[in-house]
């Protein structure tokens, strides 16, 4: 079947507004302000697909980060480092949470390139339970809470440890030093 231009017209109008629909001031989206930062806020857009993760410039411009990142399905939270280099991304993927940590201007600069790789500067998997509550202390400090046991945590599998024999272990608060890739408990 070949495609009328009345049909190629309405299907770029639907890609049109499909996009539109996912820029600044609108419901689906939630804009993370930074103050000083190489852009004004990041902004998840809830689509149908999943969310997207994408930047707002100093003139209200929404960008889409086109590059693959480490990001999954769902987009749960997002917590901006105090001094807008970094962010703290919690997403989900069948089933449990992973968090991962950018640098903004490498969402930013790197972001555009559609077909790119954009990797994380490094990630926390809780499998097979979860985090919540996080945010920074200072700009290399990322506090969160999980019942996963970060004293056992392996650098190479990015996970802690679980013990499924005693039940359902507490939910703890963690504090991860980034420079030392050192995750302790908070006092």
């Amino acid at each position: 079947m070949i495609a009328s231009p009345g049909r190629i017209v309405l299907l770029a109008g639907i890609v049109v507004l499909s996009f539109v629909a996912c820029g600044p001031d609108y419901r689906n989206v939630r804009e993370y302000p930074i103050a000083g930062g190489p852009c004004r806020a990041l902004a998840v857009a809830a689509c149908e697909d999943g969310d997207a993760l994408g930047w707002v410039d100093a003139a209200g411009n929404f960008h889409l980060v086109w590059a693959e990142t480490d990001l999954l399905a769902q987009i749960q939270s997002v917590a901006i480092a105090p001094d807008g280099v970094r962010v703290a991304i919690v997403s989900v993927g069948e089933g449990h949470p992973v968090m991962t940590v950018y640098r903004v201007a490498d969402l930013v600069a790197g972001g555009g390139r559609m077909g790119a790789r954009l990797p994380a500067e490094t990630s926390v998997d809780p499998y097979p339970l979860t985090i919540e509550v996080v945010r920074w202390l200072d700009a290399d400090t990322v506090e969160f809470s999980s019942a996963i046991d970060f004293t056992r945590f392996d650098r190479a599998l990015r996970r802690g440890g679980y013990d499924a024999s005693g039940g359902e272990p507490p939910v703890r608060t963690w504090r991860w030093h980034l420079p030392s890739d050192a995750i302790t408990p908070a006092p």
